[in-house]
């Protein structure tokens, strides 16, 4: 079975971009979650109640819903509501513009170390919000909210962990450009439905045939793909296997962190990958 770092490593040059339903969003962090930031590709996902909320914090930041927020944040905005299931566009719009309120006081990524960690910059400092307290800050946009900041707050840049923020995802979760982003998944649900005899449905797989080609065909091509998925993948995972044993760590001899922030080098879930089978 190939795990999915593996499989995503493969795919590096197609893919670009994951929309998971909550089949998967639910899976170990170290077995989804953190291959994934890992690689580099950006995960779109809904967060079950249990994934949501606040946990503790990276420095004065305010980990919540998988991303940091100042410490400022207002407390009626920290655990919002989703919209309740099957709602309509007009009755979502309430919630969303909660959550989009509440991305004001978000963090905005400074910059991203091939160790893993991420370094993250306060609001005030990004634009996002102006505060009196910071004359520089009033210089912004004045879409950007007014907040009161007692002065000598600390506005100074946190770094996170490899595993601090697993649920991270480059939309905010429940704002407006997240529920664009997640809504990608209902096309790949209305092409599936379409394919599985639902009402007004093109053709129906479950039948084991289709009207252009029969079940033989159809075995035959997933087979070829399978096999052709499974060569490649194997290729490249031993290609890096070669690459590490040369230079397992880039020419640098690291020991594990101690009170600092995680690198993916100190996390053993995560370092190692099985090989693809």
């Amino acid at each position: 079975m190939i795990s999915i770092e593996d499989r995503a490593s493969a795919e590096r040059d197609l893919c670009s971009d994951v929309v998971v339903d909550r089949g998967c969003s639910q899976a170990a962090v170290a077995e989804f979650h953190l291959p994934l930031q890992k690689l580099g590709v950006p995960v779109t996902m809904d967060l079950r109640v249990n994934q949501r909320g606040e946990v503790p914090g990276v420095g004065p930041a305010r980990p919540i819903d998988g991303h940091l927020f100042a410490e400022h944040l207002p407390g009626d905005l920290v655990a919002l509501d989703m919209p309740p299931m099957g709602s309509t566009s007009e009755e979502k719009k309430p919630y969303i513009a909660r959550y989009d309120q509440r991305a004001r006081y978000r963090h905005a990524r400074h910059a991203t170390p091939p160790d893993g960690t991420t370094r993250w910059k306060h609001p005030v400092s990004a634009g996002y919000l102006r505060a009196r307290t910071v004359p520089a800050s009033m210089s912004k946009s004045r879409k950007a909210p007014l907040v009161s900041i007692p002065a000598g707050a600390d506005l100074s840049i946190v770094t996170a962990g490899a595993d601090a923020l697993p649920l991270y995802q480059p939309c905010l979760h429940g704002t407006t450009a997240h529920h664009a982003a997640y809504g990608r998944r209902q096309l790949v649900e209305t092409v599936n439905s379409q394919l599985h005899g639902a009402a007004g449905a093109i053709t129906n797989w479950s039948r084991g045939c289709t009207r252009s080609m029969r079940t033989g065909r159809i075995q035959l091509y997933v087979a070829w793909t399978i096999a052709g998925f499974n060569r490649r993948s194997s290729n490249r995972w031993l290609s890096a296997r070669v690459d590490m044993a040369r230079d397992p760590r880039g020419g640098r001899s690291r020991s594990p962190r101690k009170g600092r922030a995680r690198r993916w080098a100190d996390l053993p879930a995560v370092a190692g990958a099985s090989p693809p089978g």
